[in-house]
């Protein structure tokens, strides 16, 4: 349970990374907040935002996002990398 948690907190991280990102120039990062809700507000209604790239997009945790799922191999590599990760700041 520990290590699935762990996973979790990476993808919720990612998540929040994602979704609270802001372009440094200001001009750029006026542009991407209206775009981004823009593609929110469609969303919200069920509109097409096939239109919109990627980047404008929200993310959400999936269904899985807790760990129930079986531990594949990306996850798998993962959770070596967030164990290295952690043990490399708890060594120093």
């Amino acid at each position: 349970m520990a290590r699935r948690f762990k996973l979790f907190r990476d993808t919720a991280s990612r998540v929040h990374r994602w979704n609270t990102y802001l372009p440094d120039d200001p001009k750029k990062a006026a542009i991407y907040i209206r775009k981004r809700r823009q593609a929110k507000l469609l969303l919200s209604k069920g509109q097409d935002v096939s239109k919109f790239d990627e980047k404008y997009l929200p993310m959400e945790l999936g269904p899985f996002a807790d760990g129930e799922e079986p531990l594949g191999e990306f996850s798998k590599r993962l959770m070596k990398e967030l164990e290295e990760k952690e043990n490399s700041v708890s060594s120093k």
